[in-house]
This record gives C-alpha cells, sequence and structure tokens, in this order.
C-alpha cells in the first residue's frame, strides 16, 4: 500500500509486522505499557538507544496501519492530522515581528534536519481566510509540545493574541523578549510572561541559531512519539469498539426480524 501523506512523519501502512513485532513485544514486556517509557529521568535522556525510538516510529506505524484497515486511507490521514499528530514547535509573534518569526521557523527546520530529526513547526502561516482565529490556536496550542513567543509591544497590542496567549498552558512556554521591557509594560493577562525563563533578543550574547540549537537538544522527542502512540491507541480502541457495537446491533436486529 502507499505511504500515508500525513504531515511530516513519512507514515507507512505496508510494515511487515513479523519483521517488527518481536522487538515491539520485547519492549512491551519490559515497560507494560508504552506509556511508562515517559517517565525515564531526565537524566537518563541521553542512554535511551536510537533503536527505542525507531522501534517506537515502527509501532505507530502500525498502528496506523491497523486503523487505515478499519476506516480506510482519507479517514486515517483526518484523525491523525486533527487528533493524533503533536506539533514540535509553536511559534506566536505580532505580524510586525513577522520576519524574526519566519526565520526561527527556517532555522529549527533546518538545524532539525542536520540532528536528523523531522520536526513540525506551526504558527500564524496555519490561519487560513474563513478560519475562527481563537479556534486555530487553541487547537494549535493544544497539539504542539513547546511554544515559543515572541514578546514586544506590538505582541501587546494585538487584543486576540494576547487573549489566546492567556488561554494556554504556560508551562509550555519560552517567551523571547524582542526588546527590553519593564514590568509595567505588559498587559494583566501575560504578566505571566515576565516570570519565565526567557531569552532576551536586545541582548548583545543573543544568537538566533545557538537559541535554535538549544531548544532541538532539549526537545524531548522520545517522549512526543509516546504522547502519539497514546492518543492513537486510544483512536484505534474507539474505532474498534465502535465496529463491535455496529455488528452487535446488526446481529440483534437481524434475530428480532427472524422472530
Amino acid at each position: 500500500m502507499a505511504e500515508i501523506a500525513a504531515g511530516s512523519s513519512g507514515i507507512h501502512a505496508n510494515i511487515s509486522k513479523q519483521a517488527v513485532l518481536p522487538r515491539l513485544k520485547e519492549e512491551a514486556n519490559k515497560s507494560k505499557d508504552v506509556n511508562t517509557m515517559s517517565n525515564n529521568k531526565k537524566t537518563q535522556k541521553e542512554s535511551r538507544p536510537e533503536t527505542t525510538q525507531q522501534d517506537l516510529r515502527l509501532y505507530r506505524e502500525l498502528l496506523l496501519g491497523d486503523l487505515y484497515e478499519k476506516i480506510g486511507l482519507e479517514r486515517t490521514v483526518e484523525l491523525y492530522t486533527q487528533k493524533v499528530k503533536q506539533n514540535h514547535f509553536l511559534l506566536i509573534y505580532a505580524d510586525e515581528d513577522r520576519r524574526l518569526g519566519e526565520t526561527m521557523r527556517d532555522q529549527l527546520e533546518t538545524e532539525a534536519r542536520k540532528m536528523k530529526h523531522n520536526v513540525s513547526v506551526v504558527g500564524p502561516w496555519d490561519v487560513t481566510p474563513g478560519d475562527i482565529i481563537s479556534d486555530v490556536w487553541e487547537r494549535l496550542s493544544f497539539s504542539s509540545q513547546k511554544i515559543v513567543v515572541l514578546v514586544s509591544r506590538a505582541l501587546f497590542q494585538n487584543d486576540l493574541l494576547t487573549y489566546c496567549l492567556y488561554s494556554m498552558d504556560v508551562s509550555h512556554v519560552t517567551p523571547v523578549f524582542l526588546e527590553a521591557l519593564q514590568y509595567k509594560d505588559f498587559p494583566p493577562q501575560l504578566a505571566f510572561l515576565r516570570c519565565r525563563n526567557g531569552k532576551m533578543v536586545h541582548d548583545d550574547l543573543w544568537d538566533l541559531t545557538s537559541f535554535v540549537r538549544s531548544l532541538l537538544k532539549h526537545y524531548d522527542f522520545h517522549n512526543h512519539l509516546v504522547r502519539e502512540i497514546k492518543t492513537l491507541k486510544s483512536t484505534l480502541n474507539f474505532q474498534r469498539n465502535l465496529t463491535r457495537d455496529r455488528h452487535n446491533s446488526a446481529h440483534t436486529h437481524s434475530t428480532e426480524t427472524k422472530f
């Protein structure tokens, strides 16, 4: 079967189960549940063997293959894109700061490829005409593991972005301060940004490439896969239960008709 074109994940559904299931079962017996893999201490992250992430990718693709067999290619891509796929980075900035935002996006994608990672970076370019903007930002923030905010006075003037930021999970936010700001400059909704450990662009030590490399270095790609697999397993179980309920309902109806 052809490759499932679901974003940038490069997912294939025609994987030989016989080739990978022994390794996956061995890994599952060690962890009991794939989700427990994410509970390793941060100090152990660097010691994780590369094969573990390879197995996770294969496991994800096997689950997608099972989903494809149940609901078809088009619906599988739709569910993966809307419900399962986790974005690596969400960039938020005012239109006046677009140049730096777009440069940061390019750098993230370029540096990630050098590290042999394929990252998904989302941002203002994902808002299209006709969208309910607040809904788009809510969806993007919910599905993104890291949120990078370019903080400037121009951002403070954008009431909609200010509102959306206020509603996001602040633990995922990394602020990048584009100018020197006093406490009084921050709107009350964004006061939390003052307490986040951010970077100062106006500092002579600021270097975009170094900042991007640091983001990628500290990103937990292992846990990223675990999150996708956990969501995909829930989606697949839901579809299985739905199919079973429909079968039972049809069988009951057939039995009643006979009588």
